[in-house]
């Protein structure tokens, strides 16, 4: 369902020992291939059901593209029929239409990877339904597992005039390769490729593991460019050049050595960085390229980069001409790519009265009739129009996705198929059409099933408050988009109820409406509008997302990160060193402050009324406003103690500026503790930090995906930085704290002069509480400002990379849960594997 949903990473051995640290997955895969599963599943259907399938073939069940579904415990399933390049016949298309009918309530859902989900299916339906579609030659065989899942591309590959050459060869070719190859039936996590030679870029190279991006190379002809580590999720990545050229023929070979490097190199002890990804941003791609070249033993050409897209979001709808002359491709738009067995009868049926039995799924979730001839076009439209796929569709039902939701999905916050079809309606209604096209997609939940990070407006599933009430609600993604300047999302700070989407979309969106200029997009459109008319727009403040699309950090020393008062002393006259004194009682300011030092209030000008950080563009303006240069160094410290600076240290690094240092202690270290304030220099002996560089931006997480991180990673390691008395409660039974969490008092990791205890003590207190390098940390106080000195510590001085700091603290946490009843026993349901998909 998503980029990064984790499953079963539950830690049942000893610490120390890195083949045990690995998530349960793994060691299932080793003991059974997930492709041998089949005969459990077969049977399990002849005698005993559902329940008498193990939890670890219940696991490998995916690999036959299959997942439980909600209700929980039920025994439903929903099962991924793997379709490459979205092409079936007539009569495929009529197998899976019964098979929906007969098992599946009439029920199916095209996805974002043109496949075809079928749900409410038993166990029991299992035997007819793997006959019925090796009968017509499709398979659900890894649509969904630690493999290659289905291979995406253009849906007009072949037919259309508006590519390069045809991709369907090497698509599948490819298909044909994977699927089934033991070689690569036990990989880290999930591999998505596409392939497409079309100019408009429409199967989205730039988010998957694998893109072929179709190219003619001025000497070697066709063929294409290699992009890898793209993908969504928690941890967005566009995808990055390797910057070779390879043939069609050499497809295949290139391909399994880079899955083979991932295979063999990918993370598999932590399951939230098992993704090539991570492989890409540790390595890069010029040493990615290197050992692919070992492998092949051979040097690959370099390739060139291919010309920028007609339109990276192309969805396929209306009448398209095909490169046979008189015969077209009508593209008809499903609601938000729900349809029914029925409806599809009707399709297939038509596919074959007016063309030659051809249909295409695109992924945005709509579908294509081929090969119509000039003659028959009217009334083949009509008929689509009349079963649910209409070809003069509204750019609002045109272009509208959504993930499956709540309704069959445990990982799911929020319901999407009945709120993306009101949104539909509403802007239908209230705004007619719309030109250019605006893209809404809509997902249930923090993972990224339905791209919501790559849409023009995307809606992410959350909890949001209403009346002073929890409810179902999202939060907003802005102004994403790919092609030749691919970027993610910004995001709203707080959570919209979901009553009120179509409501917020109708004032966004029609103020695009009345307000573009000619040919300007809503992304174009969004890039001028000042963060207080967005605010007033959708109800919330909007601010860019964290760390997103940015590699993940070194773990090489560097001892920048926090620096000694002799280093600081020694450069009091460097132009290129900026000194900034955060303040928290202004009047300290000016009275033994360093010289040179710059003022900054914290509540005044870097965070709002409610302790939530300022966008980021506006903390950049701020600190061009102070005039420091995008090149300088910045040194900060706290006018009392150093909490207050580490936090402005954590936002600094979120607006972008690559090199900014905490000073040890703060100003009481300058001037001494015991002393009064004057503008001596103390001198002191510098400490041990060899920290690790940061280069990326640091993550704050809502009390929402703290949850939903809980729910897919259960080796998060969370800190609780409270005092103890805070933290076991009154009654000393750690009454609300958040599951599993470990108490590390803040004010353990100082000393009483405010500098931080030696590096080597401080590695053993957090190493103690199961805090390293290859884990995930969510570190919380009261708030989130406190919490900002502890993330200097665990990401800047132990080396951690994945730490994320609780948004608004533990006051936020308090919001979100029912603290009379708070308990790990409360959160058993985190314990369920949840469902992943496309």
């Amino acid at each position: 369902m998503s980029d990064d949903t984790a499953t079963d990473t539950d830690l049942d051995a000893e610490a120390g020992d890195e083949k045990d640290l690995r998530p349960a997955i793994e060691r299932i895969k080793e003991q059974q291939d997930g492709l041998d599963v089949l005969g459990d599943l077969l049977g399990a259907a002849r005698d005993g059901g559902y329940a008498s399938l193990t939890p670890d073939q219940v696991q490998l069940a995916k690999w036959w593209g299959i997942y439980p579904q909600r209700p929980e415990g039920s025994g439903y399933l929903m099962l991924r029929v793997r379709v490459p390049n979205g092409a079936v016949t007539s009569e495929q298309l009529r197998a899976i239409a019964q098979l929906s009918i007969k098992y599946g309530r009439s029920l199916a859902d095209v996805t974002t990877r043109q496949c075809l989900q079928l749900h409410w299916l038993t166990v029991e339906d299992l035997p007819d339904i793997f006959e019925t579609l090796d009968r017509v030659g499709l398979t659900s065989a890894q649509a969904c597992g630690d493999v290659w899942r289905n291979v995406v591309g253009c849906p007009l590959a072949g037919v259309t005039g508006d590519e390069l050459f045809d991709s369907t060869p090497v698509v599948n070719a490819l298909n044909a390769n994977f699927t089934g190859n033991r070689r690569f039936s036990n990989l880290p996590r999930k591999f998505k490729v596409s392939v497409c030679s079309c100019t408009h870029h429409c199967a989205q190279h730039e988010i998957n593991d694998i893109g072929l991006v179709g190219v003619i190379h001025p000497e070697l002809g066709p063929g294409y460019d290699v992009f890898v580590g793209g993908g969504l999720g928690s941890a967005a990545r566009i995808g990055r050049r390797l910057d070779v050229f390879v043939t069609p023929e050499q497809a295949i070979e290139v391909a399994e050595e880079i899955t083979a490097i991932y295979r063999d190199n990918g993370n598999r002890v932590k399951r939230t960085r098992a993704r090539i990804k991570f492989l890409v941003d540790e390595w890069g791609p010029e040493r990615y390229r290197e050992v692919l070249e070992q492998r092949l033993g051979r040097e690959l050409p370099r390739s060139i980069e291919p010309v920028g897209a007609v339109s990276p979001h192309r969805d396929h709808i209306g009448v398209n001409p095909q490169s046979e002359a008189g015969v077209y491709a009508l593209g008809g738009a499903t609601l938000r790519g729900r349809t029914t067995g029925g409806d599809l009868l009707e399709l297939a049926t038509i596919a074959e009265r007016h063309g030659r039995g051809r249909i295409r799924f695109t992924n945005r979730q709509n579908v294509i009739v081929l090969d119509v001839p000039h003659e028959r076009l009217e009334v083949a439209m009509g008929e689509l129009a009349d079963v649910g796929f209409p070809i003069e569709a509204s750019s609002f039902r045109r272009q509208t996705i959504s993930c499956t939701g709540i309704e069959f999905c445990r990982l799911s916050l929020s319901e999407t198929k009945e709120i993306a079809a009101g949104i539909i309606d509403h802007l239908e209604e209230s705004l007619g059409d719309l030109e250019p096209p605006v893209r809404i997609n809509v997902n249930g939940c923090p993972n990224a099933c339905a791209q919501y990070q790559v849409a023009d407006i995307g809606l992410q599933g959350a909890l949001a408050k209403k009346n002073g009430e929890k409810v179902m609600g999202f939060q907003l993604h802005l102004g994403g988009r790919l092609g030749e300047n691919p970027r993610f999302g910004k995001r709203t700070a707080k959570p919209i109820p979901s009553e009120d989407a179509r409501f917020v979309l109708e004032r966004l969106v029609g103020a695009f409406k009345d307000e573009r200029g000619a040919d300007e997009t809503f992304g174009s459109w969004l890039d001028r509008q000042e963060p207080r008319r967005l605010q007033g727009l959708i109800g919330s403040e909007v601010v860019a997302m964290e760390g997103i699309g940015r590699p993940t950090a070194s773990l090489e020393p560097d001892p920048r990160a926090i620096v000694p008062v002799p280093w600081l002393a020694a450069r009091l006259e460097d132009p290129s060193v900026e000194i900034v004194e955060v303040s928290d009682d202004g009047e300290l300011y000016g009275s033994g402050h360093i010289p040179g030092a710059i003022e900054l209030d914290l509540h005044r000008e870097l965070i709002d009324p409610d302790a939530r950080p300022l966008p980021v563009d506006q903390t950049r303006a701020l600190l061009g406003r102070l005039g420091i240069a995008e090149n300088a160094t910045i040194v900060v410290y706290g006018d009392q103690d150093n909490e207050l600076a580490a936090y402005a240290v954590r936002l600094l690094l979120e607006a972008g500026h690559a090199d900014v240092r905490l000073l040890d202690g703060g100003r009481r270290a300058w001037i001494g503790a015991n002393q009064e304030l004057t503008r001596e220099v103390e001198e002191r002996a510098p400490h041990d930090y060899p920290a690790a560089a940061i280069p990326n931006a640091p993550a704050s997480a809502s009390a929402d995906e703290v949850l939903a991180l809980l729910a897919i990673d259960k080796s998060t390691i969370v800190v609780d930085l409270r005092d103890e008395d805070a933290f076991l409660g009154a009654d000393g039974e750690r009454a609300g704290h958040i599951p599993g969490a470990v108490n590390i008092p803040l004010a353990s990791l100082v000393r009483e002069d405010g500098t931080l205890l030696p590096r080597v003590e401080l590695l053993g207190r957090f190493e103690e509480a199961g805090v390293r390098p290859q884990r995930e940390v969510v570190l919380y106080s009261d708030d989130a400002i406190t919490a900002g000195l502890a993330w200097v510590v665990v990401s800047r001085v132990i080396g951690v990379t994945g730490v994320r700091v609780l948004d608004a603290g533990f006051d936020a946490w308090s919001e979100r849960v029912d603290l009379a009843v708070a308990s790990d026993a409360l959160y058993e349901s985190l314990k369920a594997t949840p469902v992943e998909g496309d």
